[in-house]
C-alpha cells in the first residue's frame, strides 16, 4: 500500500522535474516517504476502507508539502493519479457492492415517498389491508341500510278514525283533516324504498295505493263515483311522486304490486273507493300484519253476499275474479279455500255487476 502512495508521488514529482537527475528524484522521494509516514498511514487507512476520495486527498496533500507546483502538468498528473488509484485501490466487487447498496437506498427513498414504508412487516401490511377492507364493507352496509324505518302510524290513525269496520269512509271528516293525510304522503315520497324488506315493500305499496286513492276522492269531494274523475280513467293519471318516479294508480297495482309480489290476495287489500270494491281495511298494512290481514280480508270478502252469492247449484262472484283471473289460477279452487260454502268444480261461474258508487259513510 505504501508503495502505491509512493509511486503516485513519484509520478507527480517526475513530471515536473525535467532538469533534475534521477538520483535527486529518488532522494526527494525518500525524504517525502520519511517525512510523511503518518499521512501515508492515513492514506492506507482510507484505501482500506474503500474511501477513494480521502486517499486521493491525502496523497495530494503529501505532494503539496514536498513540491510546491501549480503547473498544468501537475493537474494532469493528479487527475491521472486519481484514476489509477481508484482503479487499483478499490476492488471491482466492492465497487459493485457499493453501487447495489446505493440502488437499494434509492429504492427505499422512492418507497417512502410513495407511502410504502418497507420497514412495515408483510403480516402487518396484510392486517392493515384487511382492516381497511372491513371498513369499506361496513360503509357499504351502512349505505344500504335505511336511514329510518318507514312508519305508517299517521295513516293508521286516520284509518281508524274515519273508516268503519265494514270499510265505509267518512270523506267529509278526512277532508277537514287532509293536512295530516298530506304529511303521511310526504313521508311516503321521501322513503328510500330499496332499503325496505320484501314485506315492508309490499305493505308500503298497498298503503300508498289506498292513501293516494283517498287523496284523489278528498280533493274532489263531494263526488258520486271515482269514475266521474279524469274522464272515467282516474287510474291512468300520473301524479303520484314515489321512488323518484311519477306514477299512476295503475302503475302501482299492475306494474309493481302484481308482477313483483305474485300475491293474488292483494286484490282484497287495495281499495278503489267503490261500493263493489273489497272493503278498505281500517288500519294500515305493515310487514308484521300482512299474512293475518290477507287471510282475514280474503275470507271476509268471499263470504260476504254483497260481493259474492254462493249456493250448492250456482255461484255469482265479483268481477274481480274475471278481471284478474290469471292471478288466481283455478278460481273455484281459490274460492273454496276461503269460502264457508264449498262449490263444485263443475259449477258454472257468473259475475256480478260492479257498483262504482263511492264507498262513503
Amino acid at each position: 500500500m505504501t508503495f502505491i502512495i509512493s509511486l503516485l508521488i513519484f509520478f507527480a514529482s517526475a513530471c515536473k522535474s525535467d532538469n533534475k537527475s534521477s538520483s535527486s528524484s529518488k532522494m526527494e522521494m525518500a525524504k517525502v516517504e520519511t517525512a510523511t509516514t503518518p499521512s501515508v498511514e492515513k492514506t492506507e487507512a482510507a484505501i482500506d476502507n474503500g474511501n477513494v476520495k480521502e486517499s486521493i486527498k491525502v496523497a495530494t496533500e503529501i505532494k503539496g508539502s514536498t513540491q510546491n507546483q501549480t503547473s498544468v502538468e501537475k493537474v494532469k498528473v493528479i487527475e491521472k493519479t486519481k484514476n489509477e488509484t481508484a482503479t487499483k485501490s478499490v476492488p471491482k466487487p466492492e465497487i459493485e457492492e457499493a453501487k447495489e447498496k446505493l440502488e437499494e437506498v434509492k429504492q427505499e427513498i422512492d418507497k417512502v415517498k410513495e407511502g410504502k414504508d418497507k420497514s412495515v412487516p408483510k403480516p402487518e401490511i396484510t392486517e392493515n389491508k384487511e382492516a381497511l377492507e372491513q371498513v369499506d364493507i361496513i360503509k357499504e352496509v351502512e349505505i344500504e341500510q335505511p336511514m329510518f324505518k318507514i312508519s305508517h302510524d299517521k295513516f293508521d290513525a286516520l284509518l281508524s278514525k274515519y273508516v268503519s269496520n265494514n270499510g265505509d269512509v267518512d270523506y267529509t271528516g278526512l277532508k277537514n283533516d287532509v293536512s295530516k293525510l298530506q304529511l303521511y304522503l310526504d313521508e311516503l315520497t321521501s322513503t328510500q324504498i330499496s332499503s325496505l324488506t320484501k314485506n315492508e315493500k309490499l305493505a308500503f305499496w298497498i298503503n300508498a295505493y289506498n292513501a293516494y286513492t283517498i287523496k284523489l276522492i278528498v280533493d274532489n269531494f263531494p263526488v258520486s263515483s271515482i269514475t266521474d274523475l279524469e274522464g272515467g280513467k282516474p287510474w291512468d293519471k300520473k301524479w303520484i311522486k314515489l321512488n323518484g318516479q311519477t306514477l299512476s294508480l295503475n302503475n302501482i297495482e299492475n306494474d309493481i304490486i302484481r308482477p313483483q309480489f305474485n300475491e293474488p290476495r292483494i286484490h282484497f287489500a287495495v281499495n278503489c273507493a267503490a261500493k263493489s270494491c273489497p272493503p278498505l281495511l281500517n288500519e294500515a298494512w305493515t310487514a308484521s300484519n300482512l299474512e293475518s290481514n290477507f287471510a282475514k280480508q280474503t275470507k271476509k270478502f268471499i263470504n260476504n253476499p254483497q260481493f259474492n252469492k254462493v249456493s250448492d247449484e250456482s255461484i255469482e262472484i265479483s268481477k274481480i275474479f274475471e278481471w284478474y283471473g290469471e292471478d288466481f289460477g283455478d278460481v273455484i279452487a281459490f274460492f273454496n279455500k276461503y269460502s264457508d260454502t264449498k262449490v263444485s268444480p263443475s259449477v258454472e261461474k257468473k259475475f256480478l255487476e260492479y257498483n262504482w258508487a263511492i264507498n262513503k259513510q
